[in-house]
């Protein structure tokens, strides 16, 4: 008798990769993140979609990261100590579910991961809770000025919208009616300057930059764009001064 040749190894592959998957997460205890929905073949044949295995510890970092995005890696270390963590951080980043970033802390550069978008899917992040990738490091330092205002006494509100009007205040303070704006790029400076005045009737404005030629450089700015009686409502501060 002769074996069938018209189904081919890459046919088998594909047919049994989910049950592959399923197996693996049945007797290691692993996890499947499947990179995408079900589909079907031309002939109407079922297609698992291609998937990432994670352990159980890259799960848990994952989760963690997803309730607590803005950790910087000693947290992550508190957080596991017995884990090895770089094996699991450095597995992450190879199946792509977190980035790296370096950000300035205090004058030393400290590790962040942001979650892809991918590994955001996979946890079922809801839209409100997300934090984009592409923006993580702008999301990092509103959060920085929020915390600062709490640690004040103060209570800020993030992505802060009013009725009737179009955008957002990255950080806004009711009892002061302060706007804190974080500045990365110099673009739309005069135009968030200017919508924190004239729209929201902010009564003070802080603009916050990097680093102090980035300070200078918006003060540069605004002097060409804003009237005098706002440019005196406006103070240009570096993110360290609310770490």
């Amino acid at each position: 008798m002769g074996f069938d040749k018209s189904v081919t190894i890459e046919d088998i592959y594909r047919r049994m990769r989910g049950f592959v998957a399923e197996l693996h997460e049945l007797v290691d205890g692993r996890n499947v993140i499947h990179l995408g929905p079900p589909s079907v073949d031309e002939s109407g044949e079922s297609l698992v979609p291609e998937s990432i295995i994670v352990s159980d510890d890259e799960l848990a970092v994952l989760e963690c990261l997803a309730k607590m995005p803005y950790q910087v890696l000693t947290t992550i270390k508190k957080n596991f100590k017995k884990m090895d963590h770089d094996q699991v951080l450095q597995g992450l980043l190879e199946k792509g579910l977190v980035l790296r970033e370096k950000v300035a802390v205090k004058g030393n550069a400290g590790n962040f991961f942001p979650l892809t978008e991918k590994a955001q899917d996979f946890l079922k992040v809801s839209e409100k809770k997300r934090v984009s990738p592409a923006f993580y490091v702008h999301s990092l330092w509103r959060f920085w000025v929020y915390r600062s205002l709490l640690k004040n006494g103060l209570e800020g509100i993030c992505e802060y919208t009013a009725e009737g009007i179009n955008g957002r205040i990255d950080v806004y303070c009711k009892s002061t009616k302060t706007a804190y704006e974080v500045t990365r790029s110099f673009k739309n400076l005069c135009g968030n300057a200017l919508k924190c005045f004239n729209f929201f009737k902010a009564s003070e404005l802080v603009i916050v930059c990097g680093t102090v030629s980035d300070c200078e450089k918006a003060k540069d700015v605004l002097k060409g764009c804003l009237p005098q009686e706002q440019l005196g409502k406006t103070k240009v501060k570096r993110i360290t001064e609310f770490l």
